[in-house]
């Protein structure tokens, strides 16, 4: 008997802190936003840990703050939403970790080593260079001033390795522009599809081996799909995208700035080599600026999307299959989201278009991050936003240089743009073409 009793004093000696003790729920914050509880006794911030005697349920809520977003919990829950903990005499001391990210992005730029640009000076015939694309590889797409004796031809290509050195077009397409390139590396032009790993190229660094040709696999596009377009005098590609299976969307006018002036709308379809005319629109005004008209846009899903004054057309696989008034469409993601010249989005999955960045305008790229460039709508500075938290911020302001102009947006976050007071040989009518990589935020 006084070994069962000497047995039950020492539980009750072990047994005793847990019973008559309160067990504590601490909360893990870095910073960036604040964690508060349901009954008011947690608030981290400032007090991040509380003690509980009786059997708890707590539920915690993050809030981030701004310039951050909440990604997530981590030890005791899960996910982004409301995390449920229970605590009580037995169960133990518990603590959870909240995770918040700073989204105010933060580039470095990095110069682009163009033959002729400012950055390869001194150069005795300057090219002036005009980036177009980038993809994300790196990988950049351009043209450059006709007549160069560093390029035959207006189209370049420029990988992350080179240095002063770009591969240009043959020239069999000496008139053409760029269209895009996809991140496969496939570059489309005006009248031409080609891969600059196989394609009729010239590469040199200086324009004394300049007849380095290289095999030839260009897939032009075509003027057909309707015999009146075949038929016509003069005809011009103005806009043009392609996707990473190389589909492609582009518009054909007819060279004419008169009333009564046509331009057609194809899509490319690779698997079957098939062009499929799409729209078609005639002008009654004399003098159109076509070259700016039809936007054009294709997602990894065969979604495109064009639009024509005030009104947006979704197309998919070659068919329009929506239409949005009162929206002038420019970019679309993979996420089937479509960015609007007003910096409002068109979710063309749900129909719905809403205001998404009220802080600025003339919106034209998106990326898969759901990043926006645009202009700040109170400067009037280029800027990039999310739509996702509703921010937006002036590059100038988050990057080591003085942005002129931005022009393209990788799925990475990084930006394709042109600077002022870059490295070169002080020629003001030379670009200095960059790439801002962004060090932060990016997945």
């Amino acid at each position: 008997m006084e070994i069962i009793n000497n047995t039950a004093k020492y539980a009750l000696l072990i047994l005793a802190p847990l019973i008559l003790s309160a067990c504590k729920l601490t909360v893990i914050n870095e910073g960036g936003g604040t964690v508060t509880s349901a009954s008011g006794t947690i608030l981290c911030g400032s007090l991040c840990s509380a003690s509980y005697n009786d059997s708890t349920t707590e539920m915690l809520t993050a809030v981030p703050d701004d310039g951050y977003r909440f990604t997530g919990w981590e030890n005791g829950c899960t996910g982004t939403d409301t995390c449920s903990v229970t605590i009580s005499r037995t169960s133990g001391n518990k603590s959870v970790k909240a995770v918040f990210q700073n989204d105010i992005p933060e580039y470095v730029a990095e110069m682009l080593t163009l033959p002729g640009s400012e950055n390869c000076a001194p150069n005795t015939t300057p090219l002036y260079v005009e980036v177009k694309h980038l993809n994300n590889k790196s990988e950049v797409a351009g043209d450059s001033s006709r007549n160069s004796t560093v390029f035959d031809t207006n189209i370049f290509y420029w990988a992350d390795a080179q240095n002063c050195t770009a591969l240009g077009l043959g020239e069999a397409v000496f008139d053409e522009k760029v269209g895009g390139i996809n991140n496969n590396s496939a570059i489309l032009t005006h009248g031409l599809m080609f891969d600059p790993r196989v394609s009729m190229l010239r590469k040199w660094t200086t324009p004394s081996n300049a007849n380095d040709l290289l095999e030839s696999r260009l897939i032009p596009l075509e003027w057909a799909g309707s015999s009146s377009v075949g038929a016509l005098p003069n005809r011009e590609m103005t806009s043009l995208d392609i996707n990473d299976t190389e589909n492609a969307i582009y518009n054909v006018w007819d060279g004419n700035e008169t009333s009564g002036s046509r331009q057609w709308l194809f899509w490319y379809d690779k698997s079957t080599d098939t062009y499929t005319e799409i729209l078609e629109k005639t002008y009654s005004v004399t003098g159109h600026n076509f070259s700016s008209n039809f936007p054009l846009s294709i997602n990894n899903s065969n979604i495109a999307v064009t639009a024509s004054t005030s009104t947006t057309f979704i197309i998919r696989d070659g068919v329009v299959t929506q239409t949005v008034p009162s929206f002038y469409g420019r970019d679309i993601n993979d996420n089937g989201l479509v960015v609007g010249n007003s910096c409002e989005v068109f979710d063309t999955d749900t129909s719905v278009k809403a205001e998404a960045l009220p802080e600025m305008h003339t919106c034209f790229k998106i990326n898969n991050q759901n990043d926006v460039l645009g202009y700040d709508i109170n400067s009037g500075e280029v800027a990039i936003g999310n739509i996702d938290t509703g921010t937006s911020y002036l590059l100038n302001q988050i990057s080591d240089v003085n942005v002129k102009e931005a022009i393209d947006l990788n799925d990475l976050g990084d930006i394709l743009v042109n600077i002022s007071g870059g490295p070169g040989d002080g020629n003001p009518t030379l670009e200095d073409p960059a790439i801002l990589r962004r060090t932060n935020g990016a997945e």
